[in-house]
């Protein structure tokens, strides 16, 4: 003969075998949102310390530009214009005059970063100049920032010669 109570327990889930699905789903929902705020803690601090080794490489690539306009310059010597200190310069620098204060880089409506226009941002740049003989520079780039609510830094060092 036909058993009807075996028809009727293979109809539906059991109460448990429902909280066990529930919790399984709810442990991956929660994993996947970890796992995102994850990725995007990661993009956005990648992305701070890219600009930031930009923002030293340009730093030197400005202490480079200033000793090849003294070259050019029959009246100076090649160091003459990088005097030894800690200096604040932007992109468009064409000296050596503003000393380190800790200001804030500001980036303009065109991208470019410097200390007049612009918004606020969270990065400083110094430059370190030492005089190292009469025919090397070293040249230090460092780039403070906050990323997060975590102080980082990250320095660039370059020897300049006199090789003309």
């Amino acid at each position: 003969m036909f058993d009807s109570t075996k028809i009727k327990n293979k109809n539906g889930f059991t109460i448990i075998e429902t909280i066990v699905a529930i919790f399984i789903l709810t442990v991956g929902i929660i994993a996947c949102s970890i796992l995102a705020d994850q990725v995007f803690r990661s993009s956005a601090t990648a992305k701070d310390r890219l600009i930031a080794v930009n923002l030293a490489q340009e730093g030197i690539e400005v202490i480079r530009n200033i000793r090849d306009n003294s070259w050019l310059a029959s009246d100076s010597t090649w160091k003459d214009d990088l005097p030894v200190g800690d200096w604040e310069l932007s992109y468009d620098s064409s000296g050596v005059s503003d000393t380190y204060d800790g200001d804030y880089l500001k980036v303009d409506t065109d991208g470019f970063y410097n200390y007049l226009l612009g918004s606020d941002t969270t990065f400083q740049r110094k430059i370190t100049i030492s005089h190292i003989g009469d025919s090397e520079i070293k040249v230090e780039a460092i780039i403070y920032w906050v990323t997060r609510g975590t102080s980082k830094s990250i320095t660039i060092v370059e020897y300049l010669y006199d090789w003309k």
